[in-house]
């Protein structure tokens, strides 16, 4: 959405390939985190890639601020079988989903990205057991 809204009118820096380089995007994203735990006052998953660390501060420092109590896990797999599961959702190999498989990986080696979990031969069942367990 924020995409398609603001196309033709971003700044130079913001307009890449990649969403979350427009400005409002990580604000957005925190903002909406807590006005649904404000209304709705339920626990709120956020499946996301961040692999720039200024924008995962940012995001994770804000989430800090709105929720009560906040849980960040890492998911990591090799190369391959990430390119397995892009393929699997419908991604074709040279996407943009695939171009970014390394430099994610990669970042993600960092310490910074909390709780590691090799998914590599986990299923989404598995993960979610061993997530819940922790929290």
């Amino acid at each position: 959405m924020l995409r398609k809204i603001t196309q033709g009118y971003r700044l130079p820096h913001e307009d890449t390939d990649d969403f979350q380089d427009i400005d409002l995007w990580p604000s957005i994203t925190i903002e909406v985190a807590e006005r649904l735990i404000s209304k709705y006052q339920r626990t709120l998953i956020i499946p996301m890639t961040l692999a720039n660390e200024d924008y995962f501060l940012h995001i994770k420092n804000g989430l800090y601020n709105v929720a009560s109590s906040l849980h960040h896990f890492c998911l990591t797999a090799s190369v391959e079988t990430i390119h397995q599961r892009l393929a699997q959702r419908g991604d074709v190999p040279g996407s943009w989903p695939f171009q970014q498989t390394i430099r994610c990986t990669e970042e993600h080696r960092k310490p910074i990205y909390a709780e590691k979990i090799n998914s590599e031969d986990l299923s989404a069942a598995q993960i979610q057991d061993y997530i819940l367990d922790r929290v």
